[in-house]
Formats: structure tokens, C-alpha cells, sequence
């Protein structure tokens, strides 16, 4: 399933370059501020849990977070071949969420945002993903909305 091309994603989704091997990672850029209309599909894909904290959250937070967790979701489902919506998550003792259910350990991942954008980095293998975030302009090793970074087992960034 990993070494797979995937169709080409419909707009509102990000794009995702050519799977790496094993031990690889990807990493997406996602802007975080899209038309109303995206947001509202991206909410609907969101778990009772997820709508309820970000109901908490200032207007401009909670959008992009409702953005950055409906794209991560479509990511990971992407990834792992189920429905967005379908996807548990479990946390650890700092809140950081995994993968849940029978899909844990499929890949790791980790979001970061600033602002108006957001990364998603996606591990495949036993290499737990790591991304930190960033003010200002993109990463210079990020030059499109999406790039493959592929490594031998180094996936902190």
C-alpha cells in the first residue's frame, strides 16, 4: 500500500507527493485560512470531541484548528486507506495524539502550525515523526504546498 501512487486529490485537499519506503517520511504544507465552504466540510469530518474544543476556542484559532485537524484527517486517511471520519486517536500522558483502534503504529505523525499555516509530517516505518513550528515564511526545504522528504530513519526535524 505504500509504494502506491495515489489519484490526484480533489482541491480542497492537500496534495500528497509519491509514497516513500519504509523508514521515510512526507511532510505537506497546509494554509490554514481556506474559504468558509472547506471549512465547514473539513468540520464534518471531525469526532463530537474534536467540535467540542475547538467550539471553545476563539473564532480565528478554532477555524484553523478545525482546518488543520479535517486535513490531518484526510491525510491519515489517505495514508491508511479508511475514511477521515473513521479515524481514533488516542493521546499520551502530554496530549500528543497517535493513531487509535486497529490502525495504531500504521504511521506516526505530527502537526505544527504559525498562524495562517500548517505542517503535517507523516513517518512511515518505527520512526515516530517530528516537526517543529516555524514564524514567518515557510522552511527553505519546503518550496511547494507538498514535498517528500525521504530519510534512512532520521525523521525529526
Amino acid at each position: 500500500c505504500l509504494n502506491r501512487r495515489m489519484p490526484p486529490p480533489p482541491a480542497a485537499e492537500p496534495p500528497l507527493p509519491a509514497w516513500p519506503p519504509s523508514g521515510g517520511v512526507v511532510v505537506v504544507e497546509l494554509p490554514l485560512d481556506p474559504p468558509a465552504e472547506v471549512v465547514a466540510d473539513l468540520g464534518r469530518l471531525l469526532s463530537a470531541d474534536e467540535r467540542d474544543r475547538a467550539a471553545r476556542l476563539p473564532p480565528t484559532v478554532r477555524r484553523r484548528c478545525v482546518v488543520a485537524r479535517g486535513q490531518l484527517r484526510r491525510l491519515l486517511g489517505r495514508v491508511i486507506d479508511v475514511r477521515p471520519e473513521a479515524i481514533a486517536f488516542t493521546f499520551g500522558p502530554r496530549g500528543k495524539p497517535a493513531l487509535g483502534g486497529g490502525y495504531a503504529g500504521r504511521c506516526h505523525f505530527n502537526v505544527s502550525h504559525s498562524r495562517d499555516r500548517g505542517l503535517v509530517a507523516i513517518a512511515f516505518g518505527n520512526s515516530p515523526a517530528a516537526i517543529a513550528p516555524w514564524g514567518g515564511s515557510a522552511p527553505s526545504w519546503i518550496t511547494s504546498p507538498s514535498r517528500k522528504l525521504a530519510s534512512g530513519g532520521c525523521t525529526n526535524f
